[in-house]
């Protein structure tokens, strides 16, 4: 993980669950649930890594599929 933060999320609102942690168990991603529209959150910068790392590479290409779904971009 190249988390870069000195910032985390303390307490998830409802509507989201966390889907990734650090060793030490801060979290470091979110999903919504139950929302209208995709969401995902991350802590770390996958678009630093996307060319050496399957998770960061899956991400981006999720967010494209995820993005020709909405006709409204």
């Amino acid at each position: 993980m190249n988390s870069l933060h000195h910032q985390f999320i303390k307490k998830l609102a409802d509507k989201f669950y966390a889907t990734a942690y650090t060793q030490d168990g801060m979290i470091e991603a979110i999903e919504g649930k139950d929302l209208e529209s995709f969401f995902i959150g991350v802590q770390w910068h996958p678009e630093l890594m996307f060319q050496s790392d399957a998770q960061s590479e899956a991400l981006f290409a999720l967010f494209v599929e995820e993005s020709k779904k909405n006709k409204a971009f």
